[in-house]
C-alpha cells in the first residue's frame, strides 16, 4: 500500500536505513504455510 510504504520511508530518525529497504505486499494468505511447507520439507530432506 502506497500510504504505508511512504510512512515507512519518512522516518525523522532512520530515513535513510528504511529508504534502502525494499518492501512488498504479500497478499496470499497462504504464504505462511508455504514458507513452514517449504521448512518442513528441507529438514526431512536434510542428511
Amino acid at each position: 500500500h502506497q500510504a504505508f510504504a511512504e510512512s515507512f520511508r519518512t522516518s525523522p530518525t532512520h530515513q535513510a536505513l528504511l529508504s534502502a529497504i525494499p518492501v512488498y505486499l504479500m497478499d496470499n494468505q497462504e504464504s505462511g504455510l508455504w514458507g513452514a511447507a517449504y521448512c518442513g520439507s528441507q529438514e526431512l530432506n536434510r542428511t
